[in-house]
């Protein structure tokens, strides 16, 4: 367990169609993306703003604000939308945060000047990449995950994967296809069925964390380390040899299995085959809409429920790209 490390189709293509509309009005209303040519000043509520530096176009949205604590969270993504992550940036008052949206180093820094109403005044200043600069991953956390055909080494469909808190449901959107065929009908329904699973909202987390493990560095694996256990990492605690055991990435496949049920897969990759492959098998029956087993394996395996969801309190008490590494 210290390793342990989302219906309808047509509802997608209602969602995609909605987010692609809206952000094409903002566009249009201001005359196109607003241009970072240096530190620029803009205000940003919760309607998407599209910025544009170098080469590159982003998204940015205002979607939660504590002036109390001095706090402001926002989304940012990089176009096009539905083929990259998004990033949920915690701002803090009067400070400046280093993000790396598409990209290995900090290629923007954001600062929080002020907050009021239902906005948040910001200034954004490029960062080139030969600066080198380290994002702040403490403040910085993955909402969704690139999952990926287990058959095929390219991207298949992409799944926005929200943090939720355990056990409650969260919104998520399966796919973003455009053809509604038989198959991909059955697939979205089944999708919806397994929304009823008690494991549904863990697999949600666990794809997030999992994949946010990618900006874990060693040195803040280390202190956030010493932070937890009150003791500096050794032997088979430390980066080098978690990095390797804990998945990167989580996916999910569904298959057809015969005699009207279906199979919601989730595999995990990791750099330890241990660690790698099928986690999670849930049968359902598409007549019924009922679960009829779900099984664990691989990373999860000689876990349950209650050791799973415990597995994710303790991490979320770290709070950082680290956070199921440690625990």
């Amino acid at each position: 367990m210290a390793k342990q490390k989302r219906h309808n189709v047509a509802t997608a293509v209602a969602i995609a169609i909605l987010l692609v509309l809206v952000i094409a009005v903002a566009l249009s209303i201001g005359g196109g993306p607003t241009v970072l040519n240096g530190p620029t000043k803009i205000n940003l509520t919760s309607s998407p703003l599209v910025v544009k530096s170098g080469n590159g176009e982003y998204v940015l949205t205002l979607v939660r604000l504590n002036p109390a604590a001095g706090l402001a969270n926002i989304y940012v993504e990089q176009v096009p939308v539905f083929t990259n992550p998004v990033f949920n940036v915690t701002l803090v008052l009067d400070n400046s945060t280093r993000v790396n949206v598409g990209s290995t180093y900090a290629n923007m820094q954001i600062q929080l000047d002020s907050m009021s109403n239902g906005s948040a005044a910001l200034t954004i200043t490029p960062l080139e990449a030969y600066l080198n600069e380290t994002p702040d991953y403490g403040r910085i956390k993955v909402l969704n995950a690139s999952l990926y055909s287990p058959s095929s080494n390219s991207p298949g469909s992409k799944t926005t994967t929200e943090i939720v808190t355990v056990p409650t449901s969260a919104t998520t959107t399966f796919g973003t296809t455009t053809t509604i065929n038989q198959t991909s009908y059955n697939e979205a329904k089944i999708l919806d069925y397994f929304k009823n699973d008690i494991y549904y909202p863990l697999m949600v987390n666990y794809t997030s964390l999992y994949a946010n493990t990618r900006n874990c560095t060693e040195q803040l694996y280390n202190s956030s380390y010493l932070y937890y256990y009150k003791h500096a990492p050794a032997g088979q605690g430390t980066y080098d040899n978690v990095s390797v055991i804990v998945p990167y990435s989580m996916y999910y496949s569904v298959s057809y299995a015969g005699g009207g049920n279906y199979s919601v897969t989730y595999f995990t990759q990791s750099h330890n085959p241990v660690t790698t492959g099928s986690a999670l098998v849930s049968y359902i029956n598409l007549t019924k809409g009922t679960i009829l087993s779900t099984s664990l394996s691989g990373v999860f395996y000689g876990s349950n429920f209650t050791t799973m969801q415990s597995g994710l309190r303790s991490a979320a008490t770290i709070g950082n790209a680290c956070e199921i590494e440690i625990v």
